[in-house]
């Protein structure tokens, strides 16, 4: 999906599957914002055409990245591309003057994008839901070390995961306290960047529901569709998710969408 200045692009196709792309032209102002929600790879041949056009009028344009595609290639593995720097380079090429990145899954992103302003909402989105919760006795849950150096912002109340997948089947072998210690009736909040499966933070629910924890809720700036069929979702572990729609185009009674505005 494309938005430009406010206006969500439609991408049309011919019979042969050829992109087009229509009305845009009064669209175009001469300072731009375009957002991309990357949906398909059509969305990144759209965002050439796009801002292709707008250098052809001499205006100047800014990009809003809602979540980076390819965030988990960030490195040369074994059998696959490092598709993040591919994908970054391909957006250096379009040269843009400021590129706006939400929450960056991967720190390879800063230094892969030229002009990159990225956004780190985190902080803000715990107050937002701390005051949705209406509860003073809130606990913070770090899933696992990574969330844990990410978002550390000092908390009085809070408790670390430690984590260990199996490296073939990437399922989770162990799951258990790290650092802290779990409050009952306390409300828990558990803190990520993505939501993929939700897989860890369900399994972290289900350990703060045993320790008399009130109610567990989730909050992650990136969620994936997939979660919408999972059991974070089919099973009463984890009370609410909060995330943002970077990544989402699923609506679920469950799931609750924070917003926030970029300056452009």
């Amino acid at each position: 999906m494309i938005i430009l200045n406010e206006k969500e692009i439609k991408i049309e196709k011919f019979p042969n599957n050829e992109i087009r792309i229509r009305n845009i032209i009064n669209l175009i102002k001469e300072q731009n914002l375009i957002e991309f929600k990357y949906e398909n790879s059509d969305d990144l041949i759209s965002l050439l055409f796009i801002k292709s056009k707008i250098d052809d009028l001499q205006k100047e344009t800014n990009l809003y990245i809602r979540y980076m595609p390819y965030s988990r290639m960030d490195r040369e593995f074994e059998n696959d591309l490092f598709l993040l720097k591919y994908i970054a380079s391909y957006i250096n090429n379009l040269n843009f003057n400021k590129v706006f990145i939400l929450e960056p899954h991967s720190k390879e992103t800063e230094k892969l994008i030229n002009n990159i302003h990225p956004i780190y909402i985190m902080e803000d989105f715990i107050k937002q839901v701390k005051s949705y919760i209406n509860e003073e006795n809130i606990q913070i849950i770090f899933p696992d070390e990574g969330s844990f150096k990410r978002y550390n912002y000092n908390f009085d109340n809070y408790v670390v995961f430690r984590k260990r997948r199996n490296e073939e089947t990437t399922n989770i072998e162990l799951l258990e306290i790290q650092e802290g210690k779990i409050k009952p009736n306390t409300k828990a909040i558990i803190i990520d960047d993505l939501c993929s499966t939700g897989n860890t933070c369900n399994k972290v629910a289900k350990i703060l529901k045993a320790n008399k924890v009130k109610e567990v809720y989730v909050l992650a700036v990136h969620t994936e569709n997939q979660v919408i069929n999972k059991d974070i979702i089919k099973e009463d572990y984890v009370d609410q998710i909060f995330t943002t729609n970077s990544l989402l185009t699923k609506k679920h009674k469950k799931i609750r969408i924070l917003n926030f505005n970029i300056t452009n």
